[in-house]
């Protein structure tokens, strides 16, 4: 029974890995390497074939956006983008970022938001006066939630925006959409929510960097190492996956984090691997705006007198 109310997420993971495929249909290599990895994914396993989660759904929303955007079909892309804000309404960080780059004049951007907005009154005006997503959908909503981190996290969402402002003219870059993405879920994941179920929306995003530059290969193992540890050791059903080879064995195994507790004191494990996230995700956050910055016009990020316009 389980099974077959799971097969809707097996259909958008398939979808999702055609999409990686497509996005990186330059090199058939590494399209393939790609897939492989994605359809290997542990935290989309865990996520959404483990504990029922429904990201897959956003994932496919975001990457159809994303192949939209190389299609140059920008409005589609952002209809996409509001289908996937009101399936997760965290989701809606990527769409001021998908505005400034896709838009390259302030009518151009206003008509762009107009799309998102449009979209989303079509399903949110229905149900308006029985729920409470306005409210939700606000990043400050969260309760919680210290002052302090929300402003770190607008503090940065903020260094990774402004520097959209100053793009140069020509061929949207596809690169840059994806690391920009990629930024802006790495921040609030550090600040507001660190988990599985979450950190699957960036992981296509981090496969198709890694991919294209082996040298994020040792973040991406580090976030791997502390969510493993954080998001998976104390919560994932390891015992109750086999339950049914042998239900009064598997099912009273302990979890990872009880042998580790065994040698350290838990608490400081969870301390650690979370700044060792956070501070891996600002190191990577520094690396992609190093990386993209032949794509703005802004003399602090490097431009040389001959990028102006």
């Amino acid at each position: 029974g389980l099974f077959i109310f799971k097969i809707p997420y097996l259909l958008f993971d398939f979808a999702a890995g055609w999409l990686i495929l497509k996005l990186l249909n330059s090199d058939a290599k590494k399209s393939l390497f790609a897939y492989k990895l994605w359809m290997f994914n542990p935290f989309m396993l865990h996520a959404c074939y483990g504990l029922g989660q429904m990201d897959i759904t956003v994932v496919f929303f975001m990457l159809a956006a994303i192949y939209c955007i190389k299609l140059d079909k920008k409005y589609l892309a952002m209809v996409l983008l509001s289908l996937g804000f009101l399936t997760k309404t965290f989701f809606l960080i990527l769409v001021p970022l998908a505005i400034l780059i896709l838009g390259r004049s302030f009518r151009e951007r206003l008509k762009l938001f107009g799309a998102f907005i449009v979209t989303a009154c079509v399903f949110i005006v229905p149900f308006y006066l029985s729920s409470n997503v306005i409210n939700k959908a606000l990043l400050l909503a969260p309760s919680g939630v210290p002052l302090l981190k929300r402003a770190l996290f607008f503090l940065g969402y903020s260094a990774i925006a402004l520097p959209l402002f100053f793009l140069k003219k020509g061929k949207i870059e596809l690169d840059l959409v994806i690391s920009s993405f990629a930024a802006s879920l790495l921040l609030f994941y550090s600040f507001y929510s660190l988990t599985t179920r979450y950190f699957v929306l960036v992981t296509p995003l981090l496969l198709y960097l890694v991919v294209k530059n082996r040298k994020l290969w040792f973040y991406i193992a580090i976030f791997s190492i502390a969510l493993l540890e954080l998001g998976i050791a104390a919560t994932w059903q390891q015992g109750e996956l086999l339950a049914s080879l042998n239900p009064e064995f598997f099912s009273g195994l302990p979890k990872t984090d009880a042998f580790i507790n065994l040698f350290f004191n838990l608490k400081y494990v969870h301390q650690f691997m979370y700044r060792l996230f956070v501070f891996s995700s600002a190191a990577m956050i520094i690396h992609l705006l190093a990386t993209n910055r032949k794509y703005f016009n802004f003399p602090f990020l490097g431009a040389t007198k001959n990028d102006k316009a």
